[in-house]
């Protein structure tokens, strides 16, 4: 996110989910949930890192 009138920074983040095994697999939702989970809390962490 950037400030349209400054042009600074003001937050940055990635958001990408996919199989824990790939892109393609077909997984049952108690084998993927957890991975998935996992994944967006250290989405979220990373995010909170950077803003402070």
């Amino acid at each position: 996110m950037v400030d349209a009138q400054s042009g600074k920074e003001l937050a940055n983040f990635e958001d990408q989910e996919t199989g824990y095994k790939g892109v393609a697999t077909m997984e049952s939702f108690d084998d993927l949930f957890p991975h998935q989970a996992k994944s967006c809390g250290e989405n979220i962490a990373d995010f909170i890192r950077k803003l402070y």
